[in-house]
């Protein structure tokens, strides 16, 4: 979702050494360095990462796109100017922004928000040829036309019930498709629910392997998760399942909007009805942030049903043929 405002510092920037500092995990996906930029592991519970980060050198501009307590980890590494969003009250994560950029109140995805840190125009549609497909370990293609179905999500009430995955699998494959598990790790469980026969085929594969596998598929269906994301980034025509989540601020908003993709689930819920992100309220942006704890029913994906999935996914294999 940091990818607009990649594109837009590389306009607005062409000489610029940029990097990125984020989990160690999506390091393998900028192996070939989209929009020039170079990603650095950072974990903030490990003093290790953090020692190595401050000692890459001084940055003459630092953006923190999310919470502000990261202004602290900016100056420390020698940022000379910090770039921040307004609207979080907490003063001590405030304490080293230089620069506040309005968060902005009318409905935007949140790659488009993120991109507003710096000054102007938009940055160009994305087109797959701003990041090629990343170094990896190889692996077998499926040999036959294939949808991936990614099942799992980080939160329980973002599951859809497996007889409708079940439901969807049997359709699509009457469509002469092969369907194509991809779980996460702890995720085969749900997969073991929706298929305990083991008909379909599983791929257990990482970022960079998941990338390609994407690039190829006719189709991707997924709730509203990082592989939802990852597919825009391979150019797959894809269907997201949105319970909890907003399809706005999740959504691809004005940077992806040359990427196939529909949206799939219920615009009004009554208890989808919080507008805070990253501390910050969105008026015009409702989700819901609630945990199971506080929850303990995915009332708004099982409000999903089968019929409007299926007239998504036709309507996203029209595209891909």
């Amino acid at each position: 979702m940091l990818s607009p405002l990649f594109a837009k510092l590389r306009d607005q920037h062409p000489k610029a050494e940029i990097f990125m500092a984020g989990p160690k995990g999506y390091l393998p996906l900028f192996s070939t360095n989209p929009w020039g930029v170079k990603a650095i592991s950072l974990d903030p519970r490990d003093p290790r990462s953090i020692r190595k980060l401050c000692h890459t050198g001084n940055y003459d501009l630092a953006l923190i796109p999310g919470d502000n307590r990261y202004s602290w980890l900016a100056k420390a590494a020698g940022a000379s100017w910090i770039v921040g969003f307004d609207g979080n009250s907490s003063w001590y994560k405030n304490f080293f922004i230089d620069e506040f950029r309005p968060w902005p109140n009318e409905a935007m995805a949140l790659g488009d928000i993120f991109s507003t840190l710096i000054e102007g125009p938009n940055p160009k549609p994305y087109s797959t040829n701003q990041w090629s497909i990343p170094n990896h370990q190889p692996f077998a293609l499926p040999p036959n036309p294939y949808v991936v179905f990614h099942v799992g999500a980080s939160s329980a009430l973002k599951l859809w019930p497996a007889d409708r995955w079940q439901a969807l699998a049997k359709h699509l494959e009457a469509r002469g498709l092969e369907i194509i598990f991809t779980p996460g790790r702890g995720e085969l469980r749900l997969v073991n629910e929706i298929d305990p026969q083991a008909h379909y085929r599983r791929m257990d594969l990482d970022l960079a392997q998941m990338f390609k596998l994407l690039s190829q598929a006719k189709l991707v269906i997924s709730p509203d998760t990082g592989i939802a994301h990852l597919a825009r980034v391979a150019g797959a025509p894809s269907a997201t399942l949105f319970g909890p989540g907003s399809e706005v601020a999740f959504g691809p908003g004005k940077f992806w909007s040359e990427i196939p993709w529909q949206a799939i689930g219920e615009n009004q819920f009554p208890c989808r009805d919080q507008n805070k992100i990253f501390g910050r309220e969105s008026p015009n942006i409702l989700r819901c942030s609630r945990s199971t704890q506080e929850c303990t029913r995915a009332r708004c994906m099982e409000a999903i049903s089968i019929d409007k999935a299926l007239a998504a996914c036709e309507s996203m294999l029209q595209v891909s043929q």
